[in-house]
């Protein structure tokens, strides 16, 4: 198997630049799928020396690190295969002086994971080369050592753990390490000598003469052979937190080994022996570790920002990795003999991350799953959905079980209205999660991004191999391929539009299938099969899946689009509307030629954008320039009136049932998209008046007292503006509470510090609610409620900072006068607000 003409040269021409800009002295890189290798390239020279002989494929690199995954998780696997040890073995069963209570419930899966209690680290070497039994001293030193966290209750990665591995494995082989290594492993792979410990390199002048000598963070080196940990290198080169040595093909092997084996092709390690240690049922809490091996953190891994989710692999201190791809079919080795001293992590970590990138891109590894051998869409018959009490997975349960599926799910708990939802729908749920849910096994399983890789139900799947995709994956795949889809997205009006579209579609009797992130008041559910050609979708620009991390927008095949605003948002998730822009480049980019983009050219960021999409572009908008415009808008009780102009001729008089310029916006894209694709105008102007909108969207909760309690969605600033000035609109007297609840990733933090006290513009008097989630967002990264008040106090509004429900409810009460309206604005429950402040006026009338 080779590479097309010029990776190969691309990836030798980082490499060479690493050297030059002086990474290191030598680099190796092997680079294979399951059934060949792609490339092996190796650069450099043995060491910064002028007469150092150049890196080969038989160079032999201190591996650190990569010790723990290769010699430390293989032995204990061999170990478990041959009943000798068992995961659950405790720490006090195995050492004769750990007999202290913690170390009773201390186990070997605990110490492989990095979730016993240690710190990271300690620099030992110094009493440990002075003692006479440096092994027996080093079970001292861990026997007094303190625990610095609660053993399972999180994970902090630690050498100290590894060490006490050590003491235990060799209580427990009763041999030496390295000779347990070399024949339990190495041997049995034709390694012996390319993966060996340092002793052995030592005694061989062979192997001497083609060992990398390792830089040293002073810029001086260690002698070759030498293992360049020093706790290692006190305990004689042999341990199991450092101490091997390697060529890269020979990591490659041992790596391709534990591949093959959770493939089932087993010969060295069994099946269930690498899904125990990679796919443990047991898992920390938020831990990025499984058993022996660390998984990649999403856009800071050094295994690159395509790397999927069940990557496994492990750094080592000396410039080394390797990440073991199942589901992109890639094993990568990187050895070098670079140090991670202080001034060079950041450059080494940027390194890994863009040549890893920059590999999965030049190999085309970059798309959409596998998720497991999909069935194909005819034979599928019964889905489960993990998670299925989630607004999105609840309504797709719902249209696959209209479309004549099997469905069921499972949920940790389930409550109104999806309850309600699934049990219309006779769909069963089962409580709490549970690997017993999936059986018998489905033909497919729906992931909900409640789930984690460490999801209960998810790693049984992972288990079985049963076939699993995202919410977004399924309904293209079950539904969208012999659809004509119309896609919405934006920053904004999303919900609206795209229930405007399906109700307009219905109502002209065309029998458009929908799915929908909000309820439309027309329909009663999100969701519907229809049985027209059209099928009308919510572009969501947020993530589908811990596997996914793209927008779900990505799935939908659009045949016609809406693309409304783009603004800053989901910081969880985009780092910068660049970012976010690029996210909707990717739809624009997916319109067919024979497609239809409509486009508000009101924001910079869409405009940009327009040129790139290679179908029919309209444009809609306030500004002179757009395509479709409204004009001679006319508020009434009843709603907004206004004049449909194209190419500045006026085609006829609408009305809509809703306030607000952005509800203007959004009917003036539905209508243009509609015209587009066939409908007339006559027909649109009688449908219109008669769309009940969207539940949460400036919906009438109730009046009590006199007093209007309405419900609204809005949490950007945007929205939270537009949003209020169609209220004042709408209920011109009396004044206009805003009650804000910023609970959302983004106005938790401080993104729109500034940008929140003038969003209230229209509001008479604001209550601010605290914001969520303080404690895992960094102090100088957080909200300040408190300077937001401050600010609108500074405006001439009224305006409070309360952090409970209950203190905000009392004032309302309080103040709040007949003829006012409460606008309670928020994406979430807010604490029943809604209710308990209907309540307390009609306890006041």
């Amino acid at each position: 198997m080779k590479f097309e003409s010029g990776i190969s040269e691309t990836l030798q021409a980082l490499l060479n630049q690493a050297i030059h800009d002086g990474l290191a002295s030598s680099i190796s890189l092997s680079v294979r799928s399951r059934k060949a290798r792609y490339v092996s390239l190796h650069v450099g020279k043995f060491s910064r020396a002028d007469e150092a002989p150049a890196t080969k494929d038989d160079a032999l690199y201190d591996l650190a690190s990569l010790t723990k995954p290769l010699a430390a998780a293989s032995l204990c696997a061999l170990l478990k295969q041959e009943g000798a040890l068992r995961l659950d073995d405790t720490v006090a069963s195995l050492l004769p002086d750990f007999q202290e209570a913690r170390f009773q419930s201390l186990r070997i899966r605990d110490l492989l994971q990095h979730g016993a209690g240690f710190a990271d680290w300690r620099d030992w070497s110094g009493v440990l080369q002075a003692a006479e039994d440096p092994i027996k001293h080093l079970g001292r030193l861990l026997h007094d050592e303190q625990p610095v966290y609660e053993p399972r209750t999180k994970s902090l990665y630690s050498d100290l753990g590894y060490m006490l591995l050590d003491l235990c494995l060799r209580q427990r082989f009763g041999e030496d390490l390295s000779t347990r290594f070399a024949e339990g492993i190495a041997k049995p792979l034709d390694l012996d000598g390319d993966l060996c410990y340092s002793p052995q390199i030592l005694a061989s002048p062979e192997a001497l003469a083609r060992t990398v000598h390792t830089d040293h963070p002073q810029g001086q080196t260690i002698n070759p052979g030498e293992v360049h940990d020093a706790n290692a290198r006190a305990l004689g080169g042999v341990a199991l937190h450092a101490g091997l040595f390697g060529t890269a093909k020979a990591v490659e092997c041992l790596a391709l080994e534990w591949l093959r084996a959770y493939d089932g092709e087993n010969s060295l390690f069994r099946q269930d022996t690498v899904q125990d240690f990679w796919l443990p049922y047991e898992q920390l809490p938020n831990s990025d570790f499984v058993l022996g091996f660390d998984r990649p953190v999403w856009k800071t891994s050094t295994a690159g920002r395509h790397a999927t989710p069940h990557t496994v692999g492990h750094l080592g201190f000396t410039g080394t990795s390797v990440w073991i791809d199942p589901d992109k079919d890639l094993i990568v080795t990187l050895l070098t003999n670079r140090v991670h001293c202080d001034t060079a992590i950041p450059t080494m970590r940027r390194f890994r991350q863009e040549l890893h990138t920059r590999l999965y891109e030049l190999l085309g590894k970059t798309g959409f799953g596998p998720y497991g051998e999909r069935p194909d869409k005819d034979t599928v018959r019964r889905i489960h959905f993990i998670g299925v009490a989630g607004t999105g997975m609840g309504s797709l349960a719902g249209l696959m079980k209209q479309a004549g599926y099997e469905v069921s799910g499972s949920d940790e708990n389930v409550y109104p209205p999806m309850s309600d939802v699934l049990a219309e729908q006779k769909i069963p749920v089962m409580t709490p999660f549970d690997p017993k849910n999936l059986e018998p096994a489905p033909d497919l399983c729906v992931v909900g991004n409640v789930c984690t890789r460490r999801h209960i139900e998810v790693t049984h799947l992972r288990r079985k191999g049963l076939a699993y995709d995202s919410l977004a994956g399924t309904l293209e795949r079950l539904y969208l391929m012999d659809r004509h889809p119309l896609v919405v997205a934006g920053t904004h009006g999303k919900t609206t539009t795209t229930s405007l579209l399906a109700y307009l579609l219905h109502d002209a009797g065309m029998d458009p299938g929908f799915f929908i992130g909000g309820r439309p008041a027309n329909f009663g559910a999100g969701f519907r099969a229809g049985g027209g050609p059209f099928f009308v979708v919510e572009g969501d620009e947020y993530d589908s899946a811990y596997f996914e991390k793209q927008p779900k927008f990505m799935r939908y095949r659009p045949k016609g689009a809406i693309l409304t605003s783009i603004e800053f948002d989901h910081a969880d998730i985009y780092d910068s509307l660049d970012e976010i822009r690029q996210a909707f480049l990717g739809l624009v980019k997916l319109i067919p030629r024979d497609g239809v983009l409509f486009a508000c050219i009101d924001h910079e960021a869409v405009r940009g954008l327009l040129p790139l999409c290679q179908g029919t572009v309209r444009t809609y908008g306030e500004s002179p320039d757009a395509e479709f415009r409204a004009v001679d808008l006319d508020s009434t009780a009843d709603g907004t009136a206004f004049t449909l102009v194209q190419h500045g001729q006026a085609l006829g008089r609408l009305r809509i049932p809703l306030f607000g310029r952005h509800n203007v916006l959004n009917s003036l894209a539905a209508c243009g998209l509609l015209l587009d694709v066939g409908l007339d105008l006559a027909q649109l102007a009688q449908s219109l008046p008669g769309f009940l909108g969207v539940d949460r969207r400036q919906q009438v909760k109730g009046v009590e007292s006199g007093v209007r309690v309405v419900d609204d969605f809005a949490h950007h600033p945007t929205a939270i503006h537009l949003t209020l000035e169609g209220m004042r609109k709408q209920y011109p007297t009396g004044s206009l509470w805003a009650v804000f609840d910023p609970r959302t990733n983004t106005t938790s933090r401080n993104f729109f510090q500034k940008e929140l006290p003038p969003s209230f513009e229209s509001a008479d008097a604001v209550i601010f609610g605290p914001p969520s989630r303080q404690d895992r967002i960094p102090p100088a990264e957080r909200l300040n409620p408190a300077k937001v008040v401050e600010d609108l106090q500074a405006m001439g509004k009224k305006a409070y900072n309360l952090t409970t429900v209950d203190e905000m409810v009392a004032l309302l009460a309080e103040k709040a006068k007949p003829g006012d309206t409460v606008a309670v604005l928020s994406n979430g429950g807010f604490g029943g607000i809604h209710q308990k402040l209907l309540d307390a006026l009609k306890s006041r009338r």
